[in-house]
């Protein structure tokens, strides 16, 4: 048999006979996802490192009738260990590279990933022991907690990872581990969990093939730990549902003294299979301030870090009454709400009368809610939103606006009066909007430097303004002149039933023909056929404009069985159409100057 390596806890395969006092193993934490299968690497079944089950009760002597004698009830195994083993026969086979370093340690990796390195099966099978085992392995496994069977499962993961094996999928299925069969395949796998279904079935099947050194004992997970570890974790859990049940009812009890809050109830989350979703929010509709501290609640930063949701001002679901919103819990479309002090109380009594768990999250009072309301609308308190509303008649002055003040130094209702008084006194502007007041405020500081007025700079702003807008009108009218000198004509060619369509309708093919355009324009002359059709000019909405010199021809051949081809040409200078004819399938246009 091969060398234990110094990792495994297992001296020799002599200490894995069942009834034997296993060794203290060294713990391995759990992988980061235990529940993922290995990358379609497999798993392997259960063997039984656990105590022999209990003799039978004497049975009781046949009555004189000679009816025969209860059996016995059957004996409930202990809880057995896990073994983690190699299949040193089929390592190679399985993708396992396993090597010893200078010091005689074992290395075990995968090496190809393409190929099996863990082996996901169920139980040894029944042919090795033939029926006299029938039943008894499905029994054994029917009497253990499920849960002591995930956890050595978990336990039995982290040792594979511990041991350098790859176990990204890596998954624990109760009902795969209880109905699936291994047959005689032992030595055609790599590294394997066995688990412990039955001590008199499956421990001999395995002791054969570890004695003669087929089978290599890596690691073992202890089941009396497993068991403490999931006990422990039981009272923990138990422990904090107390504690969270005596602090809702206390709260509870207390909600009356917390003078006018508002109260989150929150209930657990729902599943979609392993996938815990993010809980819903619900209240009652309502308006006002009411409505206000509902979003304050909402948006509240606290709420959603202790609930590990995102802030938003939005709620999933809007009750009209407090029935409905009774209704969104029952059905299942509410996991948070949010109401005042006298619903809640009115809810938590409801919930615990139908039995349906909830917990009191957080109580706020609702002045404190209104900074949190301030902020879902962009302002970083209420304090900046009073004023943004206070500012300007019938609007509210946005949070950028609002920023913009205070960096031209207004930061309260006072100062923003005194701006107003010196703007509309100076006659910069009469409306009070945030606009105005900016837009005077920014003229005013430009012109302290000059020792000039608001005003003033306004002024020369726009004298400067209707100067350059003047002198672009002149440039735009100079070169519009110039481009009438060069091109007084210009062409529109239409294609349409009469209004135009397509200009490569009238050219393309019709009945295995192309037409084409030719355009001689002054000393230029160019054929165009389909493909190149829009390199005459620009298509527009009423046609294809082709700008004309002096002396121009055009001829144009209309391919179209039912599309009508028309050329129209304009002087630049008056827009006066000068020529226009039009075409059916094959007709001409010609035109020239």
């Amino acid at each position: 048999m091969p060398d234990t390596p110094a990792f495994t806890r297992l001296a020799a395969p002599a200490t894995l006979l069942p009834g034997t006092p296993q060794p203290a193993t060294r713990q391995v934490p759990p992988p980061t996802a235990p529940r993922a299968w290995l990358m379609g690497l497999a798993l392997a079944a259960t063997t039984a490192l656990a105590q022999p089950p209990a003799a039978p009760a004497p049975q009781a002597p046949a009555a004189a009738t000679g009816a025969s004698a209860a059996p016995a009830p059957a004996p409930v195994a202990n809880p057995a260990d896990a073994i983690v083993v190699l299949n040193v026969k089929g390592a190679q086979w399985a993708g396992i590279a396993l090597t010893k370093s200078l010091d005689g340690q074992l290395r075990i990796k995968p090496a190809n990933d393409n190929k099996r390195g863990v082996a996901a099966l169920a139980m040894v099978d029944d042919v090795f022991n033939g029926k006299a085992a029938a039943g008894a392995r499905q029994q054994y496994y029917n009497s253990q907690d499920p849960e002591l069977l995930e956890t050595l499962w978990q336990q039995a993961a982290g040792r594979i990872a511990a041991l350098g094996m790859p176990i990204g999928q890596l998954r624990w299925d109760a009902q795969a581990l209880a109905m699936r069969v291994v047959g005689n395949r032992l030595d055609t796998e790599g590294v394997q969990v066995v688990f412990g279904l039955h001590p008199r079935v499956d421990m001999p099947l395995l002791k054969p093939l570890i004695d003669r050194g087929e089978l290599l004992v890596l690691a073992e997970v202890s089941a009396i730990g497993a068991m403490n570890e999931l006990r422990a974790e039981k009272q923990r859990v138990a422990e904090l549902k107390r504690k969270g049940e005596e602090r809702t009812q206390n709260l509870l009890a207390r909600l009356p003294t917390f003078g006018d809050s508002l109260v989150s109830l929150v209930l657990p989350a729902q599943r979609d299979g392993d996938k815990v979703l993010e809980r819903r929010y619900c209240t009652i509709k309502a308006a006002g301030d009411m409505g206000a501290w509902s979003t304050g609640f909402r948006y509240l930063d606290k709420l959603n870090k202790g609930l590990n949701t995102k802030r938003d001002s939005r709620f999933d679901e809007l009750a009209k009454d407090l029935d409905e919103l009774y209704g969104q819990v029952q059905t299942g479309k509410c996991q948070v709400l949010i109401t005042s002090n006298d619903d809640a109380a009115k809810l938590a009594a409801a919930m615990q009368r139908d039995k349906i768990a909830f917990s009191v999250h957080i109580i706020i009072p609702k002045p404190d809610l209104l900074n949190s309301y301030a902020e879902s609308k962009g302002y970083p308190s209420h304090e900046k939103y009073e004023l943004a509303q206070q500012l300007v008649p019938n609007a509210t002055v946005t949070a950028r606006g609002l920023e913009r003040l205070e960096a031209l130094g207004v930061s309260s209702l006072a100062e923003f009066n005194a701006v107003v008084e010196r703007m509309t006194k100076s006659k910069y502007a009469t409306e009070r909007t945030t606009d105005n007041v900016l837009a005077y405020l920014a003229d005013e500081k430009e012109g302290q430097a000059a020792k000039q007025t608001a005003v003033q700079v306004r002024d020369a702003r726009d004298r400067k303004a209707a100067a350059d807008r003047r002198a672009a009108e002149e440039a735009e009218k100079a070169q519009r002149a110039a481009h009438a000198k060069e091109y007084p004509f210009y062409a529109v060619i239409s294609c349409g039933m009469p209004n135009h369509i397509n200009i490569l309708a009238c050219f393309s093919r019709s009945n295995g023909v192309d037409t084409e355009l030719k355009v001689k324009n002054g000393n230029d002359s160019q054929m165009y056929k389909v493909y190149n059709l829009r390199n005459a000019g620009k298509e527009e909405r009423d046609g294809l404009h082709i700008d004309l010199r002096e002396r121009f021809s055009i001829a144009a051949q209309n391919s179209s069985d039912s599309l009508i081809l028309t050329v129209k040409i304009y002087d630049r200078m008056t827009g006066k159409v000068v020529y226009n004819d039009q075409a059916a399938k094959f007709g001409m246009v010609r035109v020239g100057n």
